[in-house]
């Protein structure tokens, strides 16, 4: 049995036979501060994985005490109670705080990233994926401090971090199957993509609003799987948006939970503001632009999840949108930037955790 550190990130593996309830709390006996939660295998099925999730699911047999909500009131609060959101690992965290420091030197940096060697190795993943146009050449940390920059690397962090708050095989509410981490990773490199093409100065704050844009899904999965199943049951042939459809069966959408988790990682504001309006862009006087990146990257990922047949009227709908109107998008700008998402994702598969 696999269990995860939700502070920083470690996992350990246990004997089954001695731990025959994994919703038993174990504080982490790394960082002393966070809990390990049990995690399914990444090779089970989605029958064996829903069967090891079975004893920490919400309302089951094995977990009594913790009923599925009756009322939106009740859910919402399950959902946003602070304490109980998971947190960014300890490295993630000092290193936002770094890079918020004019004086912080590349030294204290890299000092801060080496203590985690399992983070060192994905940091150097990513850096040498398609998305930096640097394959192969980085091979240590100063590289990648040097040629990618303190902003760049944060990113990487976050990203990392935030891959071990996603189930293995969590489909959740995704385009045809994918997972709710491969879906994230999509939007983010289109959200990426469309920053370059219409503000360079914010291609970062972009990559991390497309990875994070739908982090309350994947909360609501953790707390609530079973309600997930009714939500995508209530979706198919209505016109209202998930976030819609949330709001009245949970008391709170996925975007406003998933701002609620930002503010508690102090995630800057103006990343929370993107994602709490990415299905609302012109609601956000803090930023509009990365809200209207978040809700492109997220159609683009489920554009290239559509049958080819479907796509004409599908990028149709897409370039009708008041978010594409804003970027400038027309079908060729759209082509271009669906095409190469699918080619860096193709590309780069492991070097992105998918």
């Amino acid at each position: 049995m696999l269990f995860r550190c939700d502070h920083c990130g470690v996992e350990f593996h246990a004997d089954p036979s001695k731990i025959p309830n994994p919703n038993v709390k174990f504080k982490c006996i790394k960082c002393k501060i966070g809990q390990l939660t049990f995690v399914p295998k990444e090779g089970d099925s989605e029958q064996d994985s829903e069967e090891r999730e079975a004893a920490i699911r919400p309302g089951t047999k094995k977990d009594p005490k913790r009923a599925i909500p009756t009322n939106p009131n009740e859910a919402r609060k399950m959902l946003t109670q602070i304490k109980e959101l998971p947190s960014l690992p300890f490295v993630a965290t000092k290193l936002m705080e770094l890079t918020a420091l004019p004086t912080t030197t590349m030294k204290q940096m890299e000092e801060v990233i080496l203590k985690d060697s399992a983070l060192v190795s994905k940091v150097l993943r990513y850096s040498n994926s398609g998305l930096y146009g640097r394959a192969g050449q980085i091979t240590s940390m100063t590289d990648a401090l040097v040629l990618l920059g303190f902003s760049t690397i944060k990113t990487i962090v976050i990203a990392s971090s935030v891959k071990s708050m996603h189930a293995p095989n969590a489909r959740g509410y995704c385009a045809e199957g994918k997972t709710l981490w491969a879906h994230s990773v999509e939007a983010a490199v289109a959200a990426r993509l469309l920053a370059k093409l219409r503000n360079k100065a914010l291609v970062e704050e972009a990559f991390i609003v497309g990875l994070l844009h739908d982090i309350g899904k994947s909360i609501i999965g953790i707390k609530l799987p079973d309600v997930v199943r009714n939500l995508v049951a209530l979706r198919k042939g209505n016109e209202l948006t998930f976030d819609e459809i949330e709001i009245r069966i949970l008391g709170i959408g996925h975007s406003e939970l998933g701002a609620i988790l930002c503010k508690k990682w102090n995630i800057p504001d103006i990343l929370e503001k993107a994602i709490f309006h990415h299905h609302s862009p012109n609601l956000n006087k803090k930023e509009p632009f990365l809200s209207h990146v978040a809700m492109i990257s997220d159609a683009i990922s489920y554009y290239l999840s559509t049958p080819s047949v479907d796509q004409p009227e599908r990028e149709a709908e897409i370039l009708e949108l008041e978010s594409s109107k804003f970027l400038e998008l027309d079908r060729d700008s759209f082509r271009d930037i669906a095409i190469e998402t699918q080619e860096t994702i193709d590309r780069d598969r492991k070097n992105l955790d998918l």
